[in-house]
């Protein structure tokens, strides 16, 4: 986007030092692995479906930030784009960046930051943070830490940014190298059929090559269908199975497949959607969660002052959890939040998947409670 190019001027740099950690460089060879490519996909898709909303204590704010985090962040993505990039370049490069996009007070819009590499630049005088990346169109570009909203996973050792993905690497290498000999054998297998041996000795070799330029002529011809060869006493043939060239059995292909699924926290019936109802709540709290509160926070920060911060305001990222529990547990939990009239008629529908009503608003109340609440003496 020409937005970088334009908002932030080259900086001044006599007084800035790097926060002692170094640039972290982008791997863009690891996208196009395809186990990877499935992997981060399959965690990027249902962060996506993620609700960011603007509360001032438990009631939404209907203002620009929430229609910003609701509807479309910037111009050219809509929120679930939004979610689903920047979600993808956290899992990828374990630093994600949405630039911070104000005129005045007013929340233009919010921007990830598709970069090659990202320095953290700490100035000397001030102790300011600036963040300095290198973008994919090889553009330098700047922005104060403050301005900046920032996904990090494996943040142990530095003290900004999250640590590169070399784990990742070596286990992306093994599955090419696992993908590369099986294609390998099966080129070998569709042009290596067999080996005729010619037992008499002292033959010279152009003699060996004719004799088996004639029985590949005679007996692999295409055209002939009996599947009968007939050799001389000094000719043994033996067939090859291309099934046993394959130099990586199915079992030790699944155990590399599986070493890159769990280091982006997800198995193969996630990446299948093959997932019974408890594996899916799993798979939430362990990669979903953690996400969902990273981005709630740092919006929170990021968006509010501190005296907004204090009268309320926060951004919550929100997630029907319940949007892939079986229909008896939806059933189950209606009707007990029912009983306790802590639910309204159009939270309830949204459970089943159903739009808002007339009147959705209020509390699903048992019969009993609700001729009390009517009648105040129950008659």
């Amino acid at each position: 986007m020409r937005l970088f190019d334009r908002l932030i001027p080259r900086r001044n740099r006599t007084s800035v030092q790097m926060v002692g950690e170094g640039a972290v460089w982008a791997n863009t060879l690891a996208y196009k692995n395809a186990t990877v490519r499935e992997a981060v996909d399959a965690v990027a898709r249902h962060a996506g479906k993620l609700k960011p909303r603007h509360m001032q204590g438990r009631a939404p704010v209907p203002d620009r930030i929430e229609d910003v985090l609701q509807l479309r962040p910037n111009p050219a993505m809509n929120t679930y784009d939004f979610l689903y990039k920047i979600v993808s370049m956290l899992l990828l490069k374990n630093n994600a960046f949405a630039y911070i996009h104000w005129h005045g007070s007013d929340l233009i819009g919010l921007y990830p930051v598709d970069y090659t590499s990202a320095t953290a630049e700490e100035d000397a005088t001030t102790g300011a943070v600036t963040m300095h990346f290198v973008l994919q169109s090889g553009r330098d570009f700047w922005a104060d830490y403050g301005n900046l909203v920032h996904l990090r996973r494996h943040f142990a050792e530095r003290q900004i940014l999250g640590a590169d993905n070399q784990p990742m690497n070596e286990a992306v290498e093994l599955v090419n190298a696992s993908n590369a000999g099986t294609v390998n054998a099966i080129k070998n297998g569709s042009t290596l059929r067999g080996i005729l041996r010619v037992t008499k000795k002292a033959l010279d070799p152009k003699e060996t090559k004719k004799r088996r330029d004639e029985f590949v002529r005679d007996y692999a011809n295409p055209e002939d269908a009996s599947g009968i060869a007939a050799l001389d006493a000094d000719m043994e043939y033996t067939p090859l199975d291309p099934s046993k060239l394959y130099t990586i059995k199915a079992a030790e292909r699944k155990q590399i497949k599986d070493e890159v699924y769990g280091y982006f926290g997800v198995n193969e019936k996630i990446v299948r959607s093959t997932y019974t109802e408890d594996e899916w709540n799993a798979f939430y709290e362990s990669m979903l969660e953690p996400i969902a509160i990273q981005l709630s926070l740092e919006l929170t920060q990021k968006l509010f002052t501190r005296r907004e911060r204090a009268e309320g305001h926060s951004v919550i990222v929100e997630a029907n959890r319940l949007q892939y529990a079986s229909a008896g547990t939806k059933i189950s939990l209606l009707n007990t939040m029912g009983m306790l009239g802590i639910i309204t008629k159009d939270e309830g529908r949204e459970i089943f998947n159903m739009g808002k009503i007339e009147g959705g608003d209020q509390l699903i109340q048992n019969w009993n409670q609700g001729g009390q609440n009517q009648g105040g003496d129950g008659k």
